[in-house]
């Protein structure tokens, strides 16, 4: 589009030297060298138009093809069973994802035993967030499998993980909050993605995600012992806790 309209008052440009230049070696009248420029305008102004309109058609039939893409992907079988698992311990075997053809997740496994408070944390971007969306079964899982008390999620009805929960509360409310979700969590499974120390120092068990893959794994206190992802993260959390806004004097 933009070089379409570059060309176009390039053309136009071109068009009026050539007609000042007619006039002046007499080869053209006052009258017609006048008319031309005056074309000129008229003419690439519409073509200008034109190629807009272009570039919008092109936009619009992107959008519906894309719109059309969705509706025709196939429909995952939600309706399953209506299954009581022997235990609520979630097993992650060697699960690949991608979104369209970059892939997201990469042979992840781990277990997450029943009545435990699991963490992930990790860079933005890192996969934290699909992995649990492929444990509340938002999608399924390109290879592997998910297993909750030793069964495939895919054969259960479909249910819904609680979201991110104090990412955005101030930390006074932020006590309140986790205090209340350890009092409503007692013996249940609990996963999540935190940002937070407080969030993730009281976990079970932390798994820190980088490129799709489990890089670290263990608790608080062992994973401080590390010199990884996870030492650094709390680092940079408690450096930016620590700043404060200055006055000059």
């Amino acid at each position: 589009m933009f070089l379409l309209s570059t060309l176009n008052k390039l053309s136009g440009v071109v068009m009026m030297l050539m007609s000042i230049a007619f006039y002046l070696n007499g080869s053209m009248s006052l009258v017609y060298a006048v008319m031309m420029i005056i074309c000129s305008f008229m003419i690439f102004e519409s073509l200008d138009q034109v190629g807009a309109f272009n570039g919008l058609i092109r936009t619009i039939e992107n959008c519906v093809d894309k719109a059309n893409e969705a509706l025709s992907s196939p429909t995952m079988d939600i309706d399953g069973k209506e299954i009581t698992p022997e235990s609520m311990t979630l097993t992650v075997r060697n699960v690949d994802f991608s979104y369209d053809t970059k892939k997201i997740i990469d042979g992840v496994s781990f277990e997450i035993p029943e009545r435990t408070t699991i963490a992930f944390v990790g860079p933005s971007g890192g996969g934290k967030t699909t992995i649990t969306q492929l444990l509340a079964r938002f999608w399924d899982v390109d290879s592997g499998q998910i297993l909750l008390g030793g069964t495939d999620i895919r054969e259960y009805s479909y249910d819904s993980i609680l979201d991110e929960a104090t990412a955005n509360v101030d930390p006074e409310n932020e006590n309140l909050l986790m205090k209340a979700v350890e009092s409503l969590t007692k013996k249940k499974t609990v996963i999540m993605i935190a940002h937070r120390l407080k969030t993730v120092e009281t976990a079970d068990q932390i798994f820190v995600i980088d490129r799709g893959k489990i890089v670290q794994c263990g608790k608080h206190d062992e994973l401080m012992k590390e010199d990884g992802i996870y030492r650094r993260f709390i680092g940079e959390r408690k450096e930016a806790a620590g700043w404060k806004i200055g006055s000059r004097d």
